[in-house]
């Protein structure tokens, strides 16, 4: 990567460059089509490399005192498969009143999928390779978000921030309302897919922050969200993160025994709605022995409300050469378990079944 600054006056100054990323692979997967056994293949295998380039250019003037604009443009391009975007940006800032502000943004986004979906393979009955994802787009959004900032003194800031985000041109299965938006790497991929889905995001993210002060620190975050999209069957549905809500919270004190010896105590709680998924379908599960999910009902039933806390707690003592840190970390420390269903073959009933996991990390560093 590689980048200019230029000042044209105390008013105006422009970065603008270029980052170029090698994009090397050796990438090999098999899986079978709806627990067939029948079906089982190799999806991909694949060695060799190519590369994913960017050109960016920002520009920051101050109109007034209290107004800056900042516009840009991003542009990409994949080698691969030879596409690309090119993306504009532009945000205005306002310092309406002393520790006030107000701004309003736009971006557009372009964004790739993991290579694995464009290295998909099919070979047919005599042979012949081919690769029906190679082509695809890239995926595209435009993103507006209005900001308001108020730093209430030295250490308490609060910032209002609500936003509409319009993704299109999103991969999909054709016929069907399967869309890279809910996509999450938990097998080998086999859909074949066109640029055919879209999705709307809307809510606002609310920031409570207390900066490190008379040794503690907190931040408080809420985020108020509706997440929708529609596949090729035009219809509109909840996508798989459509949570409703997540808040985080983080704490954090020290205790200074001596000049050279502190104790950190640390707490991250969060409170998230529940992923979503299809609702069970019971009649085909029963009959085939295994769970299956009523694809027709995407995203309809919604996971319980999570509750988790890690906490940890650090000892630093400070040398003249460097200081060494043991560290305590328990991760998952109100035991939120994980929970799903589950076919028991014995009783030939389709069972809920509830994991919990809590990870105690022990630690130890030095640092000069």
């Amino acid at each position: 990567h590689s980048y200019v600054n230029h000042k044209f006056s105390a008013r105006h100054t422009i970065r603008t460059g270029v980052n170029l990323n090698l994009l090397q692979f050796n990438i090999e997967g098999s899986s079978m089509v709806e627990l067939d056994f029948d079906s089982y293949r190799n999806l991909v295998k694949e060695n060799g490399s190519s590369y994913y380039g960017e050109y960016f250019f920002q520009s920051k003037y101050n109109i007034t005192n209290t107004l800056t604009a900042n516009t840009g443009v991003n542009a990409k391009y994949f080698v691969l498969n030879k596409n690309y975007s090119i993306d504009p940006r532009l945000s205005l800032v306002w310092d309406f009143a002393p520790s006030h502000s107000l701004s309003v943004g736009y971006g557009k986004h372009s964004q790739l999928e993991d290579l694995n979906v464009y290295l998909l393979k099919n070979v047919d009955d005599s042979g012949i390779e081919t690769y029906p994802n190679k082509n695809l787009e890239l995926a595209q959004a435009h993103h507006i978000i209005l900001a308001y900032d108020w730093l209430i003194n030295s250490n308490k800031r609060l910032r209002i921030e609500p936003y509409y985000q319009y993704l299109y041109n999103v991969p999909g299965v054709a016929n069907s309302n399967y869309s890279m938006l809910n996509f999450r790497q938990e097998q080998p991929f086999d859909r074949v897919l066109e640029n055919n889905s879209m999705g709307e995001n809307i809510g606002v993210d609310v920031t409570f922050e207390h900066f490190l002060h008379k040794n503690f620190y907190y931040l408080a975050t809420v985020s108020l969200f509706e997440s929708k999209y529609k596949g090729d069957d035009g219809v509109w549905r909840n996508t798989r993160y459509n949570k409703g809500f997540v808040t985080n919270f983080l704490f954090g004190y020290e205790f200074f025994f001596n000049k050279r010896n502190v104790l950190g105590i640390n707490v991250r709680a969060n409170i998230t709605g529940g992923e979503r998924r299809a609702p069970i379908d019971y009649e085909r599960s029963m009959l085939e022995k295994q769970i299956y999910r009523d694809e027709t009902k995407a995203f309809e039933y919604q996971n319980p409300t999570y509750w988790g806390m890690d906490v940890s707690i650090t000892y630093r003592n400070n040398s003249k050469r460097f200081s060494s840190i043991w560290g305590v970390q328990v991760k998952n420390a109100l035991g939120a378990p994980m929970e799903g269903e589950y076919y028991n073959l014995r009783t030939n009933k389709i069972k809920k079944e509830s994991i919990t996991v809590v990870i105690p990390v022990l630690s130890y560093k030095i640092e000069f």
